[in-house]
């Protein structure tokens, strides 16, 4: 038996074969057929199952969406300023099945689920239409599957396609994350989708299990990484992860040196994101902020949580040279007020700052123009 290393967190999902039903999900079955042979290859000893490569794209989307898509993609000239899609992030829903009671921000978890629900139906409203939405991860607080079921329960009915990232609360059972699997219906905690010729890579850089470990981008990830954006070189790409990949100095809590000391493999994961030229951001949770910075030609996105801090859920506004990027608060003028009045009195958990002004960000953090690399 070959001594490989873990690679279920890469992306590398090998489907049951099943049944082409119509032309719209012909490309995908393919797919499908072409990954069962690899993993067969594989399995006579003709393939080492670490490089194979991902072939996610179209089996992430549904066959609606796919056929909507081809349709668009055939087009031979398009605007500057024709908007081809917008999709959302939210992040940190932290729900819960644990007591309530007064300490720190548990007290703000019991209004978890109704934000996330409000969240939900301001995406649906959305004008323009959101596409997709990307949560970024701690969907849940004890990561139990009552939890994972519960916020399931809310989020079926996004009427966007939903694209889940894994976040350190949802790894709290050291489980290999099966309650993160079953939830996204998926075995691989990284993977990577493709929309109208943006890529898109979602990775899962949480020790398992957390708290005992913090974060891990390890060589493996960053290897898999690498190799998808050289395959992927000349699409505009984003990073979706929970962690920052940038050290959030401004925040005491979760600035990375103090909290996560190792933070493994952040910086080297860094490097590899700048030498592939074509990643426009990496847009994170876990910092429970909405704040932006640019380093080294990449935007480092914090989307703002359901708690502790003020909620609000960012709008990316995809076109062909530009993506602008909005920041709206939750609809909900009581919840709002509820949620905000909560951050102030758990603002103890944090350092003395003014943590709710500080992670709400300025103007410039809630509305910027990122320029697509070509």
């Amino acid at each position: 038996m070959n001594d490989w290393p873990d690679e279920s967190h890469l992306g590398i999902n090998m489907p049951a074969p099943r049944l082409c039903k119509s032309a719209a999900t012909v490309f995908a079955c393919l797919l499908a057929l072409v990954a069962i042979a690899r993993f067969e290859s594989a399995s006579a000893g003709l393939l080492d199952l670490r490089f194979v490569d991902i072939v996610l794209a179209s089996q992430s989307v549904p066959a609606d969406v796919l056929e909507r898509l081809s349709r668009r993609e055939g087009k031979e000239h398009t605007s500057p300023d024709e908007l081809l899609f917008v999709f959302a992030t939210i992040g940190d829903s932290h729900i819960t099945a644990w007591p309530v009671d007064s300490q720190k921000y548990i007290e703000a978890l019991s209004i978890a689920s109704d934000l996330l629900s409000c969240y939900v139906a301001d995406i649906n409203s959305h004008l323009p239409s959101v596409e997709f939405t990307v949560h970024l991860g701690d969907i849940t607080h004890g990561g139990i599957v009552r939890e994972f079921s519960e916020a399931r329960s809310i989020l079926d009915s996004l009427e966007s396609h939903l694209y889940p990232v894994v976040g350190n609360h949802d790894n709290m059972q050291s489980d290999n994350k099966q309650a993160w699997r079953d939830f996204a219906g998926m075995e691989s905690t990284s993977y990577t989708f493709d929309w109208l010729g943006f890529h898109f890579i979602a990775i899962d850089c949480t020790g398992d299990p957390y708290p005992g470990k913090g974060v891990e981008c390890d060589s493996t990830l960053r290897r898999w990484v690498a190799e998808d954006l050289a395959a992927n070189r000349d699409n505009p790409t984003f990073v979706l992860s929970h962690y920052n990949m940038w050290e959030r100095t401004w925040s005491a809590t979760f600035d990375t040196t103090r909290v996560y000391g190792e933070y493994c493999g952040v910086p080297e994961l860094r490097q590899v994101l700048e030498d592939a030229g074509n990643v426009l951001a990496v847009i994170n949770g876990h910092v429970h902020a909405n704040r932006v910075e640019k380093h080294n030609g990449i935007y480092y996105v914090d989307t703002g949580a359901t708690l502790v801090g003020p909620p609000s859920i960012r709008y990316f506004h995809v076109y062909p040279e530009s993506v602008v990027v909005t920041s709206e608060y939750i609809s909900d003028s009581r919840l709002f007020d509820h949620a905000v009045s909560l951050c102030s009195r758990c603002s103890e958990c944090f350092d003395p700052l003014r943590v709710c002004d500080f992670i709400d960000g300025s103007s410039s953090d809630k509305e910027f123009i990122i320029r697509v690399k070509r």
